[in-house]
């Protein structure tokens, strides 16, 4: 009786070591795996965080939205001036003074000078605009880089769990 128990216990032993054997080794070489991808995604975080950092030290910004806000105030500001301007030029013109008196020729320069001072405006918020969608995208490529380190972390200290199993 001794030696059947023992040798029941020796074959449940040894299922039991085999059934573990078979499953931490893969997961072992799961953990070895993600580790692995670990790395790479943690290098293209960085670099996709350091190229974002890049344009926001190059184009100097710092709240792109509150400088938006900023320039478009201006050229409201600027549209008004304009618009004024134009009515005093129309009403210059109506009383025919010559194109060689002072004030026609006050009124029309301060009218052409807002011009380009407005279409100058225009062009910043333009540029403007087209930093904060290249922000965006990066800020976008940044977040999704995140997210796969992330998941791919998570799942690397899963398959980490599981390859301990016997201890």
């Amino acid at each position: 009786p001794e030696w059947a128990s023992t040798m029941a216990n020796a074959f449940a032993r040894a299922y039991i070591d085999t059934t573990l054997e078979l499953n931490m080794e893969p997961a072992l070489q799961s953990a070895e795996w993600f580790d692995d991808q670990l790395k790479k995604l943690r290098a293209r975080l960085e670099i996709a965080q350091a190229r974002l950092t890049a344009f926001q030290q190059e184009k100097g910004i710092v709240a792109i939205d509150e400088r938006l806000d900023t320039e478009t105030s201006r050229l409201n500001e600027l549209a008004k001036q304009y618009v004024a301007a134009q009515a005093e030029t129309y009403d210059v013109k109506s009383r025919q003074l010559g194109k060689n008196h002072p004030e026609y020729t006050s009124v029309t320069k301060r009218e052409s000078s807002l011009r380009y001072s407005m279409e100058q405006q225009k062009k910043r918020i333009l540029e403007l605009k087209k930093q904060r969608d290249e922000l965006s995208v990066l800020a976008r490529e940044v977040e999704n880089e995140q997210k796969n380190y992330e998941a791919t972390l998570q799942n690397y200290y899963q398959t980490r769990m599981e390859s301990q199993f016997n201890q």
